[in-house]
Formats: structure tokens, C-alpha cells, sequence
């Protein structure tokens, strides 16, 4: 699979001692931030992440074109970037108060991130990026993230006395979540609630403190 093309950052002549435009993460800034990975959405749900182009995501978000190349100098930032923004909105950290109901919720919200098109795309792109060292990198930094994430369903569980506490919280996730990565890509089969259920049930029975 050819991998999106590096765009080279426009150059924008500015006036001697200006300092430096940067998209900033609180007030205005933040919403400014926000309506870029709103585009970059938009971006990739058009044209994918082949012909995904910055110059048109800031065109889309109405900010200028340097701004957005001070701040993710390569395509590749901005996609891992907007894939981080986009699972969190799509796939909430749960607190439902069990195990059983987050990751009940962990796999529902997983199962609608792989059906909708720009999450098909994003994992294509993560697939296709895997074996670049830069790439890699970045991959590697979103799942730590998301890990980080997931270990505090982990931690509730252990604290409420439902789940033993040497658990990998990281291998867990792993356990539940591959299964949908294959069965949606590979073997291409429903994934019903019926199969949600059975694989949370399968994966999380040997590892539940026994109820005396």
C-alpha cells in the first residue's frame, strides 16, 4: 500500500523578530485546535489518508497553512493525532461500577470505531505505517495512550475485589480487543452483542476473583 505522500511546509515570510505562530491548547486556541482535527476528520473521510492534504485541512478550518506545519510538521502527526481525538470521543474510558458492564462498553464502543469508514481508514493507515521507524513510533505512543486509558477499568475492578491484582491490564485489553480487529478485517464475520458477550465472558472468567 503507497503511504501519504510528505507535503513540504509552505514557506511564509514574516516580519524580522515576529515570534512564532503555534496553535496553543486553552481558549480560543483550543477551540481553533479543535476545528483543525474537525477537518482533518473531514479530510480523511474524502480522501483518505493517501491524499490527505494539510494545506486543505487548513482551508477547511479557516487557520493558515503555517500554523497547522508548526504544530504537526508531517501528515503523519496530524492523523495519529486526530485518530487519538477521534477513539476517545468514539470509545470512552467506562465506569459503569462492574467489570463486566466497562468492558461490555470497552467492545461496543471498539465494535463501532471498526464499522465506521474513518476508523477502518485509520487502522488501514496504522497498518500500512507499521514497519517506519517514525511511524512506529507514533503508533506505538497512541496505544500506550490508550492503555494508560483502559488500565484504570482495570484498577476500579481490582479495588472492588472483582479481578485479581497481578491482571495485566494491557494483555487484557489485547485479549479482547483482537479478536474484532480479526474477525472484522479477516475473517469478515458479524460481531453481534451475542459475540461481545461470549468473548468477555471467555476472556474475564479465568481471571475473576471466585465469589464465596
Amino acid at each position: 500500500m503507497d503511504h501519504p505522500m510528505k507535503e513540504p511546509p509552505p514557506h511564509v515570510e514574516e516580519p524580522p523578530g515576529a515570534p512564532p505562530k503555534r496553535i496553543r491548547t486553552g481558549g480560543r486556541s483550543a477551540r481553533v485546535l479543535e476545528q483543525v482535527v474537525a477537518a482533518a476528520r473531514d479530510e480523511l473521510r474524502e480522501h483518505g489518508a493517501i491524499a490527505f492534504s494539510i494545506p486543505r485541512v487548513a482551508k477547511r478550518a479557516g487557520v493558515h497553512v503555517a500554523s497547522v506545519y508548526r504544530r504537526w510538521p508531517d501528515v503523519n502527526e496530524l492523523i495519529a493525532f486526530t485518530a487519538n481525538r477521534y477513539v476517545e470521543q468514539l470509545v470512552p474510558v467506562p465506569d459503569s461500577g462492574s467489570l463486566m458492564g466497562d468492558v461490555s462498553l470497552l467492545l461496543q464502543g471498539t465494535r463501532a470505531f471498526l464499522c465506521d469508514p474513518l476508523g477502518a481508514t485509520l487502522v488501514g493507515q496504522a497498518f500500512s505505517l507499521s514497519g517506519e521507524g517514525a511511524n512506529r513510533a507514533l503508533i506505538r505512543l497512541y496505544w500506550s495512550k490508550r492503555a494508560a486509558a483502559h488500565r484504570a477499568v482495570f484498577e476500579r475492578a481490582v479495588a472492588r475485589g472483582e479481578l485479581h491484582g497481578e491482571v495485566d491490564p494491557e494483555v487484557v485489553v489485547e485479549m479482547l480487543v483482537g479478536p474484532l480487529y480479526i474477525r472484522h478485517f479477516l475473517s469478515q464475520g458479524a460481531i453481534s452483542d451475542g459475540y461481545l458477550r461470549t468473548l468477555a465472558e471467555r476472556v474475564l472468567a479465568p481471571l475473576l476473583v471466585p465469589r464465596g
